[in-house]
């Protein structure tokens, strides 16, 4: 290496930290893949999640209205004026 050229020397610097730029660029790219495909798969996660929140939430609200249709029927199920009373 002492007997080289500046010029040699400079090139040879040049080409080494081009490859080094090369290959990072390339291993950052493939980070952002990898990481594009992992936040993907949570995205759908979290969507499956919130989708069994609100069907949860759905029947306790369904549920609910039954109880209280329930206890007003028990309630004023023979009174005449009610309108779950029953007309024979």
């Amino acid at each position: 290496m002492k007997n080289l050229d500046i010029k040699v020397k400079l090139g040879l610097l040049t080409l080494c930290a081009l490859a080094l730029l090369v290959a990072l660029g390339g291993f950052s790219f493939y980070q952002a893949g990898q990481l594009n495909s992992t936040l993907t798969k949570v995205i759908a996660d979290n969507q499956r999640l919130i989708d069994a929140v609100d069907t949860a939430r759905s029947a306790q609200v369904s549920f609910k209205t039954q109880v209280q249709e329930w206890k007003n029927i028990l309630r004023r199920g023979k009174d005449a004026g009610s309108p779950w009373s029953r007309r024979t």
